[in-house]
């Protein structure tokens, strides 16, 4: 038999430039996106459904050198077609996440220094409040070098649509939730371009928590095997 996956969505914004000095800059996106199987994991028709509401908001006022900004994300998800406790795919499910991210950015000279926070606020999916931060430096020692700097962290959403780009054959019924990085950093250099070439090493180290992760089982049984774990 054959699964098929449909996916459809819409996305508009508006955006209001920066057109001289102490200016406020903001932005406002709204989009919509269903992602949905043709059968569940017991190869029957109705297979689960995700519909994804995602506001965004970004207000930046620029003063000489210095800026303080904002970055607000609200996310709703919908389920439908989940399968109950008898199999059947008459269960639904939501959650909602807005994460608020305040920053106040440097720039002189050579040197550009953002400092903030991100704040998750979640209903139905697990803590409600995570606190990560929002750092950056960026520093150019002189055209085409620059070193940076940078830790961020924070709920990620494990949409049904990115779960299919890495393994199409994760279970058709099942919702995973979000995973959360109490910190993500990464060092690194930028050299480039030169005619062109470019380069950047760069070194990283974080934390994760509920990280979806494929892994593949010897004890196969078609009736029973999961293709992604949290860990």
């Amino acid at each position: 038999d054959q699964q098929t996956a449909t996916e459809f969505g819409l996305k508009a914004g508006w955006t209001r430039p920066v057109t001289g000095e102490n200016e406020l800059q903001f932005a406002a996106q709204l989009a919509f996106n269903h992602f949905g199987y043709s059968k569940n994991l017991n190869n029957e028709k109705n297979g689960i459904q995700e519909n994804h509401i995602q506001a965004k908001a970004f207000a930046e006022a620029i003063q000489g050198d210095f800026s303080l900004g904002i970055n607000a994300v609200a996310d709703y998800l919908g389920y439908s077609n989940m399968l109950d406790e008898n199999g059947a795919p008459n269960a639904s499910d939501w959650l909602g996440v807005i994460k608020v991210s305040p920053y106040i950015l440097y720039k002189i000279d050579n040197l550009d220094l953002k400092a903030g926070v991100n704040v998750d606020l979640s209903a139905n999916d697990g803590s409600k409040i995570r606190i990560s931060p929002n750092i950056e430096a960026n520093y150019l020692v002189q055209d085409g070098i620059g070193v940076y700097a940078t830790i961020n962290g924070g709920k990620r959403l494990n949409l049904l649509s990115g779960i299919h780009s890495i393994c199409r054959y994760v279970a058709p019924s099942e919702v995973l939730g979000s995973s959360y990085s109490p910190f993500d950093a990464e060092l690194g250099i930028k050299i480039g371009a030169f005619n062109g070439f470019y380069i950047k090493p760069f070194l990283g180290y974080g934390s994760v928590k509920d990280e979806i992760t494929p892994f593949y089982s010897l004890d196969y049984n078609p009736n029973t095997i999961v293709i992604t774990e949290h860990v």
